[in-house]
């Protein structure tokens, strides 16, 4: 896969009249990575929530019964590929439950694959598996499922090493859910002061923060509140307005 992403980038890059991309930390890996390309070709339109991914009929109670959760919980939303760091959200998990007391429930939802599959290894060979869920390692879990799961939610936590722009801790604020985050450039450029930031390398770091918000409800609630703010800076009605602009400007 990397090798066919060399090949074709830039030959792509080369093509084009001008690349939307979706945060100014990737126009800056661009032009890093491929100096030949004039950064005058790059147009910053930044992805927004879509308010039909929030709504559901379903009750968070009925969702949480099948699939055997509890009422308090931490909430991870997206696939696990390795560069998602889900295995050290899983070490770091344990820190949490032997080392600062917590006895709520994990709760990672993703796809079945091979990434999901290793990670479900992970969890059962550290003794895991009664306090980490993973419900798309049973059925397909629905879009109404993971709004209600998102409801239901203490905490969203994402420990991703790297994000182009990084949407699902966007919907877990519009949902008025806390995110603890990766400290990655994208998400320092996304979410500035409306997240609480953790070494995504360091799993007692990353168990440290979340613990900082399961003891301390005036920052959880001070995270709610600027989540709530931070959701309305960004509109996939301006993403579109951007590159309906750059579709006029050359056709």
């Amino acid at each position: 896969k990397k090798l066919v992403y060399k090949m074709v980038v830039p030959w792509a890059l080369l093509r084009t009249k001008m690349n939307i991309v979706p945060s100014n930390v990737v126009k800056e890996d661009l032009v890093t990575f491929y100096p030949f390309i004039s950064k005058d070709k790059y147009i910053v339109a930044h992805e927004g929530v879509d308010p039909d991914l929030l709504k559901t009929s379903l009750k968070t109670p009925d969702v949480l019964e099948k699939y055997g959760i509890g009422k308090k919980y931490l909430l991870y939303v997206s696939s696990m590929s390795d560069h998602k760091n889900v295995d050290r959200l899983v070490e770091a998990f344990k820190i949490l439950r032997e080392e600062h007391g917590y006895e709520g429930q994990l709760v990672l939802v993703g796809k079945k694959d091979l990434f999901s599959a290793r990670i479900e290894e992970l969890v059962k060979k550290m003794g895991l598996s009664e306090w980490i869920i993973m419900p798309g390692m049973r059925n397909f879990v629905s879009d109404e499922e993971v709004v209600a799961l998102r409801k239901g939610a203490f905490a969203y936590v994402f420990p991703s090493l790297k994000e182009g722009f990084s949407l699902t801790p966007l919907e877990a604020q519009a949902l008025g859910i806390p995110c603890i985050i990766s400290s990655i450039p994208c998400h320092r450029e996304v979410y500035g002061d409306t997240v609480l930031y953790f070494d995504p390398k360091d799993a007692n770091d990353i168990a440290k923060q979340v613990n900082r918000v399961l003891k301390n409800g005036k920052l959880h609630g001070e995270l709610v509140e600027k989540g709530r703010e931070n959701v309305k800076k960004y509109s996939w009605i301006k993403t579109a307005e951007i590159t309906r602009d750059v579709f006029k400007k050359f056709l």
